[in-house]
C-alpha cells in the first residue's frame, strides 16, 4: 500500500498537479498496519490507536450486497446508491487542484 500511495503522490507531482492529495477509500478494508496503510484502512477499531498519526482519508461504504444492499432494492440501484455516495463525496470535497 505505501509503494502505490508513492505512485500515486509523485505522479501527480510529475504531471505539475502536487495539490491533488486526496484520498477515497473503502470502509471496513484492510491494507496493513504500516502508517499509510492504516490511513487508507477503513476499519475504525484498528485506525483508533493512531488516529492523530494517520493522514486524511475518506472513506466511502464498500460494494458488498451481503450487507449494504437495502430489502426490495435490485442490484442496478445498489449500484447506484453508491455510485451516487461516491459522487457527493467527491462534491463535497471541492473542484480538484
Amino acid at each position: 500500500m505505501e509503494t502505490a500511495l508513492k505512485l500515486a503522490r509523485q505522479h501527480f507531482v510529475e504531471i505539475g498537479q502536487p495539490g491533488r492529495r486526496r484520498v477515497v477509500a473503502q470502509r471496513q478494508s484492510y491494507h496493513g498496519n504500516s502508517l499509510g496503510a492504516l490511513s487508507v484502512g477503513g476499519n475504525a477499531a484498528r485506525r483508533r490507536a493512531f488516529e492523530p498519526l494517520l493522514f486524511d482519508v475518506r472513506h466511502v461504504q464498500p460494494c458488498y450486497t451481503y450487507r449494504g444492499m437495502q430489502s426490495g432494492e435490485a442490484p442496478h440501484e445498489y449500484g447506484e446508491r453508491l455510485a451516487s455516495d461516491l459522487e457527493k463525496l467527491l462534491e463535497s470535497l471541492g473542484p480538484r487542484k
